[in-house]
């Protein structure tokens, strides 16, 4: 069964990092599971000012008509149950118990500072309005799949800046705030170990800064998105018509 606490909204840790073209951090977590890389597209209209990389995700959400596995890892190990229900209620559910507070410097951060990056397959219609089903499932993947993610990178291509936001979660309490540190410090790890900062200098140094107040859940939708398997291999090729989309935990 899902867990029956309702987290009220906590502060993620946002610290700043050296600016670089974000696809030059993409080889420093090739090798870890799921990688989303939303990168910005045109700047248009001013839609193209984030782009975001996840990695690692601390739950995974995969259903597939009523059947739905959910993937759980944390300080503690990992889980996963198997749960009968409508998908839309129950990732809605889950999504509720993980809320982020909008930090006080929300005037230079995006909204999306951790959540699901997923899709919606067109085969998920049958659960909205009786339609026929007339195409056989060949490929085998789930009708849906969310990925939410404890650790992102945000960079601005506007003012030149980049943030690791890490929210610590699925842990509570002082579990939390440890794993948030211990994310952070393992991303810089890696991207020291990557060199990505080599021309720009260390990046030891820089301050942890956690502060913000309330906030509940909202949505968001980058411009381009790609979802990876543990393989590496893009999630929705050859899939039905999905739709990749966002899920805050926070609200501005």
């Amino acid at each position: 069964m899902l867990n029956s606490f309702s987290l009220k909204a906590v502060s993620p840790v946002i610290e700043h990092i050296p600016f670089v073209n974000p696809a030059c951090v993409i080889p420093a977590f090739n090798d870890q599971k799921y990688l989303c890389f939303l990168d910005s597209g045109m700047n248009r209209y001013g839609a193209g000012r984030y782009s975001f990389i996840g990695f690692d995700p601390f739950l995974i959400f995969k259903s597939s008509g009523e059947d739905i596995e959910v993937l759980t890892a944390g300080m503690n190990g990992s889980s996963s149950i198997q749960l009968q229900g409508n998908p839309f209620t129950i990732l809605r559910q889950i999504i509720d118990q993980y809320k982020l507070s909008m930090p006080d410097m929300r005037s230079q951060l995006p909204s999306f500072l951790g959540g699901g990056v997923g899709y919606f397959s067109y085969e998920m219609r049958g659960l909205i309005e009786e339609l026929p089903a007339k195409a056989m499932d060949d490929i085998n993947i789930p009708d849906c799949m969310f990925c939410l993610y404890d650790v992102i990178l945000i960079f601005d291509h506007k003012q030149q800046q980049a943030y690791i936001s890490s929210s610590g979660f699925p842990e509570q309490d002082s579990l939390r705030h440890n794993r948030a540190l211990y994310r952070i410090k393992w991303v810089k790890d890696q991207l020291q170990l990557a060199e990505v900062f080599s021309v720009k200098g260390s990046i030891a140094n820089n301050p942890v800064v956690e502060r913000s107040r309330n906030g509940s859940s909202g949505k968001s939708i980058p411009t381009h998105s790609l979802l990876q398997s543990n393989e590496g291999a893009p999630l929705a090729e050859g899939a039905p018509l999905a739709t990749a989309i966002t899920s805050n935990f926070t609200k501005e």
